[in-house]
C-alpha cells in the first residue's frame, strides 16, 4: 500500500503520468428544509397517522395512510393492523393533537422528511420522531402517504410542571 502511494506521488510530481485531470467528485446536495412543503394535505396525513397509529387510537384508520413500502405493512391485513400490535413505535404516554409539532427536516423530489415532536401530558420527557411522507400522483392530484416512522432522539425536554 505504501509502495503504491509512493509510485502515485512520484508520477504526479515528475509529470510522467497522464495529463488528464481526475474526474470531479459528484456534487452532494443537502436536503432543503422548506417549511412551505408541509402543505395542508401533507400535514393532515402526518397528524392523522400520529393520532391513530402512534397514539394507538383507532389504529385501523391509519392503514389507509400507509405507503405500500412502509416497513412491515406487507405482514398485515387491514383487520390485523386494526388490532394495534403494529410496527409503529408509540409515544408511550398520553398526548393530544395540540401536543404534536411538525417541522420539515428535508424536502426531496418525491418525499418530505418531518421532525415530529410530541410533548407529554404527564411528567415524561418529550420525544421526537422522524416521519417521512411519500408523494403519490402529481400536480393537483398529488397526495401523501407515510412510508417511515422512527424514534429520532429523546431531546430531554421535560413534561409540564407538576
Amino acid at each position: 500500500m505504501l509502495a503504491a502511494a509512493l509510485v502515485f506521488l512520484v508520477v504526479q510530481l515528475t509529470g510522467t503520468g497522464s495529463d488528464k485531470p481526475f474526474p470531479a467528485l459528484p456534487r452532494v446536495t443537502e436536503p432543503v428544509a422548506d417549511q412551505s412543503a408541509l402543505t395542508p394535505d401533507a400535514r393532515r396525513v402526518a397528524n392523522a397517522f400520529v393520532m391513530t397509529a402512534v397514539a394507538r387510537q383507532n389504529t385501523g384508520a391509519s392503514w389507509e395512510l400507509l405507503d405500500p413500502t412502509y416497513s412491515g405493512k406487507s405482514d398485515f391485513t387491514k383487520a390485523t393492523w386494526a388490532k394495534g400490535n403494529i410496527p409503529v413505535i408509540p409515544a408511550g404516554y398520553p398526548f393530544k393533537q395540540e401536543d404534536v409539532t411538525l417541522t420539515v427536516k428535508g424536502v426531496y423530489p418525491d418525499s418530505i422528511l418531518l421532525d415530529t415532536l410530541i410533548i407529554p401530558r404527564n411528567d415524561a420527557r418529550a420525544k421526537t420522531f422522524d416521519l417521512s411522507l411519500k408523494a403519490h400522483g402529481s400536480g393537483a392530484n398529488r397526495g401523501w402517504l407515510v412510508d417511515y416512522w422512527m424514534t429520532n432522539h429523546d431531546n430531554g425536554v421535560p413534561g409540564p410542571p407538576k
